[in-house]
């Protein structure tokens, strides 16, 4: 194949074929940096992404662990706790409704001024919701456990909350 050719097509093909064979193999190690270098980036900005989301969650968890702690001081959610304790006790204690309507009273004003407190559930060990207030606006009472205690949502379904 080689003997026919001239010797100017001769040295042409040896060339081209001295140049090719290392622009080649220099275009396939560029290509195989590049790509590497890009999956770098796109790796570190996903985890960079992902640092600044947990990060979110993090203080928005510390907020809200700081603002149930002090909700849970206030002296009407005090005042609750014993309302509570009796339902835990299997009895209604005397002051059921108007504990009730002051702790109601309470979150529906501080839902005016908190507005990213969206809605507040009392709900007993049964897993009864007592009172909810939703952006402010209480939700009246629709069903009655056995107890005859009025309450909004009966949970009592819910497995988590038969254990």
């Amino acid at each position: 194949m080689f003997r026919n050719l001239s010797l100017r097509t001769f040295v042409f093909f040896w060339m081209a074929l001295a140049v090719a064979v290392p622009l080649v193999t220099l275009l396939v190690a560029a290509t195989k940096y590049s790509r590497q270098q890009y999956v770098n980036e796109v790796h570190q900005d996903i985890f960079s992404s992902l640092q600044r989301v947990v990060s979110a969650f993090d203080r928005r968890i510390f907020i809200e662990r700081d603002l149930i702690g002090g909700l849970s001081r206030v002296p009407v959610v005090q005042e609750y706790l014993l309302v509570l304790d009796d339902l835990t006790r299997n009895k209604k204690h005397p002051g059921f409704r108007l504990r009730t309507e002051r702790l109601v009273r309470f979150f529906e004003t501080f839902q005016g001024v908190r507005r990213s407190l969206g809605t507040v559930r009392i709900i007993d060990r049964r897993g009864d919701t007592l009172a909810k207030i939703s952006n402010g606006q209480r939700i009246e009472p629709v069903l009655e456990n056995q107890d005859q205690i009025p309450i909004v949502e009966n949970g009592s379904e819910d497995e988590v909350f038969r254990k």
